[in-house]
């Protein structure tokens, strides 16, 4: 080989050891801009989703003051585990001194601000009616509807911590308040408007006029007047009264005894619920063989007649009376405190509203009427009627928060 063909040779050796260092050189620098955009890309990420999550809060508490000024402070706007807003009404703690009402049923607390024993400050109930399957408190809403008690609780409990089934302390405590100021608020309870005054009316979610027969005469949520909002104001908790009855927690009809506790405790077993020496009676015997109304229903120490077979959870027959306010108290039967605050015995609070029961197998509490009860309608409206298994489109709930 000559000696020009070997240093060729060599410099071309020399060229590709050459190539090879830049190109390793070249890798290492490439990797090292790599790693440095993959950084920088990352941390604009953060920063994005920092930015994201600030404006999310700032716009949230935007929100709720925004909330909280036009009513306020009277309502305010809570967030659900799923980040939902929830317009709800503040209610603070009263006692029954505060609202007149110690001579019937005693002094103290309200139950509905008693949890455990244990006194709350406030608690907070949904403005509106439940919509969506995640039972949001939200305006202009076709109500949730054709959901059983199981239901209407696990989708409350599913909201987070605090989040529960409006129950039976707290629908007794603020029908009480309505009556200790002097009013008690109508809604719709004759197909889109109400049965007493024909132009109180809201916005029907199937489109049709009012007292329109046909269609679902469901109004969207707090679309009535204010005087479908407990207080009168924009500021109330809307559609008590009509519209679809409310599913109701922490209270039950157990061969005709009522069930419940002793205040306002969402976390508390259902096993653990105590009887109470409080009955309803038939003046007849059902018959077992239809569905037919057996007269007023009596509140009595026990049961002497009873409307169907005990134990059985089907609808046969049944008690009624117009006036849930004079529902008559049997010859004998010792008043119980806790079943006056509940306003399962009347104790002489003139609360509109009609009364239906059955008195054999176990019963969970509606209250409030629907569309085309009329003048069966009220905050004493209640139906110890059905099984916690019956759904229907008239028939709804309405989530509560305790801290």
């Amino acid at each position: 080989m000559s000696a020009t063909l070997a240093d060729a040779i060599q410099s071309l050796d020399d060229t590709n050891t050459t190539v090879s260092l830049l190109r390793d050189t070249v890798e290492k620098k490439q990797a090292a801009i790599d790693t440095k955009v993959d950084n920088a890309i990352t941390e604009m990420n953060s920063e994005v989703d920092e930015a994201k999550s600030s404006m999310l809060i700032i716009a949230s508490d935007g929100y709720r003051k925004a909330v909280e000024a036009a009513t306020g402070g009277r309502n305010t706007v809570l967030y659900d585990e799923q980040g939902n807003p929830n317009i709800m009404v503040v209610v603070p703690r009263f006692t029954y001194d505060d609202i007149g009402m110690a001579s019937t049923m005693g002094s103290g607390t309200v139950t509905a601000f008693l949890k455990d024993g244990q006194e709350l400050p406030e608690i907070f109930l949904s403005k509106y009616l439940a919509s969506g399957s995640n039972a949001l408190s939200l305006p202009n809403m076709d109500p949730r509807n054709s959901t059983n008690f199981d239901e209407a609780k696990s989708a409350c409990a599913a909201k987070g911590a605090g989040w529960h089934l409006m129950n039976a302390h707290e629908w007794a405590a603020l029908s009480l308040w309505c009556l200790a100021n002097g009013f008690q608020p109508r809604g719709n309870s004759q197909y889109g408007r109400s049965h007493e005054t024909y132009h109180e009316f809201g916005r029907r979610g199937d489109g049709r006029a009012p007292n329109d027969r046909s269609g679902s005469a469901r109004t969207n949520t707090g679309t009535g007047p204010n005087s479908w909002a407990h207080d009168n104001t924009d500021a109330g908790v809307y559609d008590l009264v009509g519209n679809v009855w409310e599913w109701q927690d922490l209270m039950k009809l157990v061969d005709g005894q009522l069930i419940c506790t002793g205040d306002n405790n969402p976390d508390l077993p259902e096993a653990n619920w105590l009887a109470q020496s409080v009955y309803f009676d038939s003046a007849t015997a059902g018959d077992n063989a239809g569905s037919d109304n057996l007269g007023s229903p009596i509140i009595a120490s026990r049961v002497n007649n009873s409307a169907g077979p005990t134990g059985d959870d089907s609808h046969l027959d049944y008690n009624y009376r117009g006036d849930w306010k004079n529902t008559t108290l049997a010859e004998g039967y010792s008043s119980v405190e806790l079943a006056k605050r509940l306003l399962i015995e009347p104790a002489g609070q003139d609360i509109q509203g009609g009364l239906w029961v059955r008195n054999y197998g176990t019963r969970f509490p509606i209250r409030g009427g629907n569309w085309r009860d009329g003048s069966g309608c009220g905050l004493a409206a209640l139906y110890l009627y059905y099984a916690r298994s019956t759904r229907g489109s008239g028939i709804g709930f309405r989530p509560a928060f305790v801290a």
